[in-house]
């Protein structure tokens, strides 16, 4: 899978609402993204690191032991996550990396 670079767009904020992890778009991100997002555990991990501007590849060694220590499988399900991230809006693609 194609590994691309992203960064979260100003203006999304993430909350915990009764141990639901949300992703609410303030009225500066709403343009890009309308409607808030529940997020999974997996997906609440990678946000973090988006926002904390760290490799998503160091994500792996931790993502693999949901996916019975399959490095490959753990990649590829962070690419998903990065991706449907981007398709709702919430990442955009850093051009400076």
């Amino acid at each position: 899978m194609r590994f691309m670079k992203y960064k979260t767009r100003k203006g999304v904020v993430l909350v915990n609402i009764a141990n639901q992890f949300v992703l609410i778009p303030t009225r500066a991100a709403s343009k890009y993204c309308p409607r808030a997002s529940k997020l999974t555990l997996l997906h609440m991990i990678v946000w973090r690191k988006m926002e904390r501007e760290e490799d998503a590849r160091d994500l792996i060694p931790g993502f693999s032991a949901f996916f019975n220590g399959n490095q490959e499988i753990a990649w590829n399900k962070i690419c998903e996550i990065m991706e449907e991230l981007y398709n709702e809006g919430f990442l955009i693609i850093d051009h400076a990396k």
